[in-house]
């Protein structure tokens, strides 16, 4: 996530994928994007998307829409991770499966391969055990879609959000 209005969607899918498929959430903040960095620091948001109070409303509302659904979930905060950070994450939590959305089809792009590169390093280490990394990409929903997931996570949570 990084706080942008798309983790609304991708949240709601991860929340139901879990839900369905009886796995919990491992809901990663990356709310800074580092350029120009040799030590291939992953661009995931940017620069202007961080504010504080924004990445506390995004953290709130995905642990209460996985508590309303009964599905258990850990926050990790990232601020601009290494790609050897982000492996060595996936690995000691068993990630297997990434579900990411993004605004802007070139910050799509980006994710896309930034999640490719550490597949690769993934399938080169002899401890990795789970296969490939899957990744499900939530693209933006039409007006339709988005009143009724809306309605949805509304009558799951008995909460009054303004949007």
């Amino acid at each position: 996530m990084d706080a942008s209005d798309a983790d609304l969607w991708a949240s709601y899918c991860s929340v139901e994928l879990a839900k369905r498929s009886g796995c919990g959430i491992q809901a990663l903040l990356m709310p800074l994007t580092v350029h120009g960095t040799d030590d291939r620091r992953l661009s995931w948001a940017h620069a202007d998307h961080y504010n504080p109070h924004d990445l506390r409303e995004t953290f709130s509302f995905v642990v209460s829409l996985a508590n309303a659904r009964g599905v258990s979930i850990n926050c990790h905060f990232f601020r601009g991770a290494a790609e050897q950070e982000l492996v060595d994450f996936f690995k000691m939590k068993r990630i297997t499966c990434l579900v990411i959305s993004a605004q802007e089809e070139d910050q799509l792009r980006a994710r896309v391969k930034a999640i490719a590169a550490i597949n690769k390093q993934l399938k080169k280490d002899e401890r990795w055990y789970n296969g490939p990394l899957r990744m499900l990409i939530a693209r933006p929903w039409d007006a339709e879609t988005f009143e009724r997931i809306l309605a949805d996570i509304h009558s799951s949570m008995q909460l009054n959000f303004m949007w």
